[in-house]
């Protein structure tokens, strides 16, 4: 399955998808494939994520593997995870704005 899927809901990924999401929280489980441009509150992920996510928090189970880049406020892996790519911690300003480098 393919396309775009967007709202202020719960989105749960049990087989193949490929795309884009934004939803406020976001569950891939252990038969889920996750192939998109991901923008979630929460995330969180038992089976397999690639692309790039944008995610407030995120929890990676010891199942999970990770192919991509996630950048997130915070992040939990479990020993276990294979990850391969990258993590990023975005940079807030003093007046709390996102990626605003200081004068």
């Amino acid at each position: 399955m393919h396309g775009t899927v967007s709202g202020p809901v719960t989105i749960l990924i049990q087989g193949k998808y490929q795309g884009r999401v934004e939803c406020s929280q976001l569950v891939v489980t252990r038969q889920g494939e996750l192939s998109a441009d991901s923008r979630v509150e929460e995330l969180e992920v038992w089976g397999t994520l690639k692309g790039f996510t944008r995610t407030q928090r995120a929890l990676c189970r010891k199942s999970a593997v990770i192919e991509g880049f996630v950048m997130a406020d915070a992040i939990a892996l479990e020993p276990g995870v294979t990850f391969e790519g990258g993590i990023a911690f975005p940079h807030y300003t003093e007046d709390g704005d996102e990626g605003k480098k200081d004068s």
